[in-house]
């Protein structure tokens, strides 16, 4: 089962896809946020181009677990989704994701080439650990 997920930032929005068997997550790309509407339209085009089965948008809870504000914008952002898509749109916990990304990024890109893909990256951990978490 294709995964397409999403982490959804207020500037940059990256996105990551699985193999088509579900176990591997992969950085697809990621691109300016140009407002929800445009955002949303954007990731449920990419998951018809992509044949997903799926969609999984990072929800960006409080470290004790709680929603604050980005995690109540994330919820309007898939509620959005919900409505242009006809497959399951879920949220799974991406605390700590962004920390990742940079860590698995930092001794291969520096500056400005690790921002064109610290999204993308940050949207496969959060992808990858549901898959792992799927698999038990």
């Amino acid at each position: 089962m294709r995964h397409l997920c999403v982490d959804f930032g207020t500037v940059r929005i990256g996105i990551a896809i699985s193999d088509s068997d579900g176990r591997v997550a992969m950085p697809l790309c990621q691109f300016r946020n140009e407002g929800d509407g445009k955002a949303a339209q954007r990731v449920a085009e990419l998951a018809t181009e992509n044949r997903t089965e799926i969609v999984v948008v990072g929800l960006p809870l409080n470290m004790d677990g709680s929603e604050g504000r980005a995690a109540r914008r994330v919820g309007h952002f898939t509620a959005r989704l919900r409505r242009l898509l006809e497959i399951p749109v879920v949220t799974e916990d991406e605390r700590l994701s962004t920390t990742a990304a940079i860590d698995a990024l930092d001794g291969a890109f520096k500056g400005a080439a690790r921002a064109e893909r610290l999204d993308a990256v940050a949207a496969q951990m959060i992808l990858q650990k549901r898959l792992d978490a799927a698999r038990g």
